[in-house]
């Protein structure tokens, strides 16, 4: 049996993989956790555990923390993920492969594998909000990393002197109104939280549009915390993926080493 680790900066994802079957993934909330506590909180195997892959944007400490309680509690020594070159004819378009997210080399794994013979633009919204772009065949172009929906908001009432009283004055929202649906606020909170959503589905929207221009056929993939946020303001046919980490994080070959800039790093692709 194989557990999948998907430790993101706020949240940890997990599933179990068995007879190349994947279980339901579940997700906590790690804010606030040690590694011991995080592994505590998973669930029994159903079966002997011989494998587990993490895949962490996390700090290197609480991944240490997490990787040695897996350890201790399965009984199995956790591989942690790391971006490659390449891997199943999905060709990193980054000068310094390792320097792309590991979260961002498996979704984009994850959503090519499904139609490698569609360009795809993928997204993932979460505390930064990633976009990917991938062509027919596996050519990876590169990718935009900008401020999510939270962080925009935050530096919005970081950097000004009002933003962030007038904000909290907002009355509550209209109950069953949903976020987004409009295009302008009438008040500070709702002008900052909509301009939010509306400059990260404008960024995905051109961009998917341009690669639609070129390659008729592109798709474009929605993954991470805020995705149900943004789904309504993108193109009906935008496809939500969840889980797709954890969708890449299970496709072999799967290559594993030390966290990215660790002294002697040192990678290993297994099959």
């Amino acid at each position: 049996m194989k557990l999948l680790i998907d430790l993101g900066n706020s949240r940890l994802k997990w599933c179990w993989s068995s007879a190349g079957a994947a279980g339901d993934p579940g997700a906590l909330d790690h804010r606030g956790s040690s590694g011991a506590e995080l592994a505590a909180a998973l669930p029994d195997p159903s079966g002997p555990v011989d494998e587990i892959r993490v895949a962490s944007v996390a700090s290197p400490v609480l991944t240490a923390a997490l990787t040695a309680a897996l350890a201790d509690r399965y009984g199995c020594r956790p591989a942690v993920a790391v971006s490659a070159a390449v891997a199943g004819g999905l060709r990193n378009g980054y000068r310094e492969p390792r320097q792309l997210g590991v979260d961002r080399w498996l979704a984009l794994r994850g959503a090519w594998a499904r139609e490698p013979q569609s360009a795809a633009c993928v997204i993932a919204a979460g505390t930064a909000f990633t976009l990917d772009l991938v062509l027919p065949g596996g050519e990876h172009l590169g990718g935009l990393i900008v401020p999510g929906l939270s962080l925009m908001q935050e530096a919005l009432k970081g950097a000004t002197g009002n933003l962030a009283r007038l904000s909290a004055e907002d009355p509550p929202p209209l109950a069953g109104e949903p976020v987004g649906s409009e295009l302008v606020g009438q008040a500070t909170g709702e002008a900052m939280a909509r301009g939010a959503l509306w400059a990260l589905a404008g960024l995905a929207s051109h961009h998917f549009g341009v690669l639609r221009e070129r390659w008729p056929g592109a798709r474009l993939v929605v993954t991470g915390g805020d995705a149900p946020r943004l789904l309504s303001l993108l193109p009906a046919s935008a496809e939500h993926r969840p889980h797709l980490v954890l969708e890449g994080l299970a496709l072999d070959p799967f290559t594993a080493g030390q966290l990215p800039g660790s002294a002697g790093s040192r990678a290993e692709s297994r099959a």
